[in-house]
């Protein structure tokens, strides 16, 4: 990567810190440089997968502006960490969908569980019911509740092509890019 794009994406992060005009003007200059030149192949797609490499991993590609609006307001955005992490969770969706036609996995597992066991935060009032119906849609059975044990979860997770989790996250400080599922 070029210097002068390290520099723009460092201006760019400094200026939303300070002033908005200044980071428009350097979101509008992100996007000439990184989105312009494909344009006319990603116009028609309504869903974009950016893999970023090396200081792309700073650029905010959700709030890239075009001098009319932001990419996300024309575009779902998602970001991967490679595009070797993409073609792997490509292999693996085909994976489970084989293993959903030949049945060799269960459809869906579904669990909502209001309670936050015991560590003071407040009930979620409508994961049973979310989850409830979020099962419906599948057409399985939902666990919900005091039925949701952790031997139920293990027993079912690793074998359903779908899994669907209402209940309390609480992030690890020692690993931020894990959670604790309630």
């Amino acid at each position: 990567m070029g210097t002068t794009l390290l520099a723009d994406v460092t201006n760019t992060h400094t200026a939303i810190m300070k002033h908005q005009k200044t980071a428009l003007l350097g979101l509008q200059i992100l996007t000439e440089l990184l989105v312009a030149p494909v344009r006319d192949y990603i116009w028609y797609c309504s869903n974009i997968i950016f893999a970023p490499h090396e200081i792309l991993h700073s650029v905010p590609f959700c709030v890239l502006h075009n001098k009319e609006t932001f990419l996300i307001q024309e575009k779902t955005i998602s970001l991967i960490s490679s595009v070797r992490a993409l073609h792997q969770c490509f292999i693996q969706q085909q994976a489970f969908e084989v293993a959903c036609r030949n049945e060799t996995v269960g459809l869906a597992f579904v669990a909502g569980n209001p309670e936050p066991l015991g560590l003071g935060l407040d009930q979620l009032k409508g994961a049973a019911g979310e989850a409830e119906e979020v099962a419906e849609l599948v057409n399985v059975e939902a666990i919900v509740g005091g039925r949701v044990t952790k031997e139920a979860v293990i027993k079912d997770l690793s074998s359903a092509c779908l899994v669907v989790l209402v209940t309390h996250g609480v992030v690890d400080v020692a690993h931020p890019h894990g959670a604790l599922v309630l």
